[in-house]
């Protein structure tokens, strides 16, 4: 008589596990069958999904390293960022100076014999609370301009009024304790004096105290004597604006030196910001996994050809001729800036030092192109300095080359995410296949093993009594 197998294909006995009819978690087994079913894909899938999320955390890595290194050399992409000149000054009190780049180091001498003023002018008191109604005429520089009417105003309301003339004038309300006056100032310089005609409603002049005449600054610059309408003198030396306050006593020798300390500082900020990058490109692209598990960095991006160009074009423009070289100096190996066998860059302070004191247009032209204000899409020659901003802004555009491989390996991870909803979905299914089984094979069981008892009992109802 053929015999029924209660054992499945992967050798499993279920009528023995289950105790032949014996009671047990069908449910517990179900899900064992599941899992191991699971397991090898869910492994397989959440590797990928680990893989490309180092990507994405790598390429972030990336960006923020070339952001750090564009941010040094963006120090020294303009010719004003070498400009920096330090002014010894014995007599700030009369004379403030502010040097710019185009600011020649030397000797200054500048001598003030008096400042710059304007003219004016104060009205009559007019009784706390009281008004007025006047005509302005007021004569600037010999020109006689449109008069300035009020009527019924008060003070303030005549300052305002002669405020928005436009006429150059400001006016302001002061206070004397015997009443307030309306005191009228006009521009610095002999050539913009002012004179007021004032005439109440009924015509009558109203006489307005000349407080301070116009004049020209008149001022000593390097043995050469000019005057000025301003107390701000931009036009006297290049690269040099004087701010006069007040008469100086005798001449002030003024010193001004460029600040290579501040120029080295920067070149010093971008070894340490390119050595940064560099570790960073070496770990990203190191192909010995981390130690350990938290490092999010090391390996992430193993074998990626971007961040080799990446290095590559960095490295590149660092170790080329400048594309705007000196007639010294042409790249910035000449200034003090190697590599050493590792691959780190260095600086020789003391060749930077040389080159600052003897070849500094060079120096200057070599990292800038000796230009301000680069555009990052001018096609321009822009030096060592302007061409790694140009290019770096490139890689780290919203459209560029890093961006779209991250968004790729984004895609990418919603993908194998959506892989993962798929086999949770049909691990489902299985689950639920596998419980509709082992309940009906429970419930085979159940019906043999009465079958099985009731036979057992009528055997022994057939037997032949011992009586």
């Amino acid at each position: 008589m053929a015999t029924t197998s209660a054992t499945s294909s992967t050798g499993t006995d279920f009528l023995t596990l289950m105790g032949v009819g014996a009671g047990m978690d069908t449910n517990a087994l179900a899900q064992k069958l599941v899992d191991a079913e699971r397991a090898p894909q869910e492994q397989a899938i959440n590797a990928k999904v680990a893989g490309v999320q180092a990507r994405i955390s790598g390429y972030g890595t990336l960006r923020y390293a070339l952001s750090e290194l564009r941010t040094a050399f963006q120090a020294l992409n303009d010719a004003r960022d070498f400009g920096v000149v330090q002014v010894t000054n014995p007599q700030p009190q009369a004379v403030t100076v502010n040097a710019t780049a185009g600011a020649q180091p030397g000797v200054l001498s500048v001598q003030v014999e008096r400042v710059a003023q304007a003219t004016v002018l104060a009205s009559p008191a007019i009784p706390a609370g009281g008004t007025v109604s006047w005509t302005l005429t007021p004569t600037i520089g010999g020109t006689l301009r449109s008069p300035v009417t009020v009527s019924g105003a008060t003070p303030q309301d005549l300052a305002d009024a002669i405020g928005r003339a436009g006429l150059g004038l400001t006016a302001q309300v002061v206070d004397s304790g015997g009443g307030v006056h309306v005191v009228v100032t006009g521009t610095t310089g002999a050539a913009h004096a002012v004179s007021l005609d004032v005439r109440d409603a009924a015509g009558v002049a109203v006489p307005f105290g000349n407080l301070q005449s116009a004049r020209d600054a008149s001022l000593t610059v390097n043995g050469i004597a000019m005057t000025r309408a301003s107390n701000t003198v931009a036009d006297a030396v290049q690269g040099v604006t004087l701010q006069l306050t007040d008469a100086t006593t005798g001449t002030a020798r003024l010193q001004l030196a460029r600040d290579t300390a501040a120029i080295g500082k920067a070149v010093r900020a971008l070894v340490t910001a390119y050595n940064q990058f560099d570790e960073a490109a070496q770990a990203l692209g190191s192909r010995t996994a981390p130690s350990d598990s938290s490092d999010k960095v090391t390996s992430a991006l193993a074998g990626d050809n971007l961040l080799a160009s990446v290095r590559s074009q960095v490295r590149g423009l660092l170790t080329a001729t400048a594309s705007s070289p000196g007639s010294t100096l042409k790249a910035v190996r000449d200034v003090g800036l190697s590599f050493d066998r590792y691959g780190r860059m260095t600086l020789d302070a003391a060749r930077l030092d040389k080159v600052l004191a003897n070849n500094f247009e060079d120096v200057v032209k070599v990292f800038s192109a000796g230009v301000n204000d680069q555009s990052v899409y001018s096609p321009a020659p822009g030096g060592v300095a302007g061409d790694m901003v140009k290019r770096i802004e490139g890689l780290l555009r919203p459209n560029g080359t890093i961006a779209a491989q991250s968004d790729s390996a984004s895609q990418q991870l919603k993908r194998y995410q959506a892989d993962l909803a798929r086999l949770q979905d049909r691990m489902a299914q299985v689950m639920e296949r596998y419980s509709r089984q082992f309940s009906a094979m429970q419930d085979l069981v159940t019906r043999s093993n009465a079958t099985r008892s009731n036979l057992t009992s009528s055997f022994k109802a057939m037997s032949p009594s011992n009586d």
